[in-house]
């Protein structure tokens, strides 16, 4: 068995660096290059000869440069480790995807006298990473689709149905009620194309503001009322702050479609709780429930239209079809805003929108 060499010397360290599978770099406390190792030749396709005494901004793209010399800084200063990706055009000009660990060089007295740069290709890591997006992105166009199929075939189906009865009947009544059950379900077909187009552009067809306290204030209120004799109890807690304007039926919808969805959650009774807290420069709001919860999976689909975890449709409305989240989602980003959900199996749900928060003239 043949034993490590306890003690190896430079040279032996400068053959470990030179023939390592990653492009190492490092430079002085100027910035200037003083170890250029093989496979940074091969990846820039400059010698060490070349480099050598050049400053290691040089190897970023011109736009990247400022933020690597923010990170060289820091890592001199504090000892901060960072990683930069960026793109880089190779020898036979095809762009590379890689990625840079920038960290400080340090002495055993504890002595930061430079900088290591420590690259590698991910080329092949991001074109997995984006043939598996692409992937899903058609695995889910191909179930919405199939859940619109499913929804209009049963809605048309039935208008279809009833005016063919209707007309074989030829009772003046029955076709009074044929066209009004008729009209309620192109109402709900409509709601169905509506929520999509929410969910894709947002709602800027309602240019009406109010201040944002009286709107969570309102939708507070409608909750009460909502869930008087379902066992719920309800809690709200607003910060004080200055009265500032926002979309007022876009909040309104987001904030009714979540507290929906959790008074839903909850058919046994629950608590429900809608916390409004001021963080410039966002305002966020939380709505959490102690329903049933959801598993990773619904949570990573949650926003989707047309998914649902409710085993059942309900007919009389919108509400039931699957859009409600995916309307909020798409309003809070028409509002600038960012939706994110926090949930277990049978330990409830957490919703939090952020927004911007009021600007100097008191407005969003």
């Amino acid at each position: 068995m043949t034993e490590l060499n306890p003690h190896p010397n430079d040279a032996y360290y400068r053959q470990v660096c030179n023939n390592a599978g990653v492009a190492i770099i490092a430079c002085d406390r100027d910035g200037r290059i003083n170890i250029w190792n093989q496979a940074a030749t091969a990846m820039f396709g400059e010698t060490e000869e070349q480099m050598c005494a050049a400053f290691v901004t040089a190897i970023f793209p011109e736009d990247q440069r400022e933020t690597a010399d923010r990170m060289f800084h820091a890592a001199l200063r504090s000892g901060e480790m960072s990683d930069l990706e960026f793109r880089h055009r190779d020898q036979d000009g095809l762009h590379r995807e890689l990625i840079c660990t920038i960290a400080p060089v340090v002495l055993g007295n504890g002595e930061r006298v430079g900088v290591s740069y420590c690259i590698r290709d991910i080329t092949r890591r991001i074109a997995l990473q984006n043939e598996l997006s692409d992937s899903r992105k058609m695995a889910a166009l191909g179930e919405l689709a199939g859940s619109l199929s499913h929804h209009f075939n049963n809605i048309l189906g039935g208008v279809i149905t009833s005016m063919d009865f209707a007309a074989s009947v030829g009772n003046p009544d029955t076709t009074q009620k044929v066209l009004s059950q008729a009209s309620t379900a192109l109402e709900r077909a409509t709601a169905i194309i509506n929520g999509l187009l929410v969910f894709a552009k947002g709602d800027p067809l309602h240019e009406e503001v109010g201040d944002f306290a009286d709107i969570v204030s309102l939708v507070a209120q409608e909750t009460e009322s909502r869930i008087v004799g379902m066992n719920i109890k309800f809690k709200l807690e607003m910060q004080d702050f200055s009265a500032f304007s926002t979309p007022r039926e876009q909040l309104l919808t987001a904030l009714r479609n979540i507290t929906e969805n959790a008074i839903e959650a909850m058919p046994q009774g629950g608590q429900l709780g809608i916390s409004v807290r001021n963080l410039p420069p966002s305002i966020v709001i939380k709505i959490s429930d102690t329903g049933c919860g959801m598993s990773e999976n619904s949570i990573s689909r949650v926003f989707e239209p047309l998914w649902s975890t409710k085993s059942t449709l309900r007919s009389d409305s919108a509400k039931g079809t699957g859009m409600g989240l995916a309307i909020a989602h798409g309003v809070v980003q028409m509002m600038g805003g960012r939706i994110t959900v926090s949930s277990q199996i049978d330990g409830g749900s957490v919703f939090t929108i952020s927004l911007p928060g009021p600007r100097e003239e008191g407005r969003l």
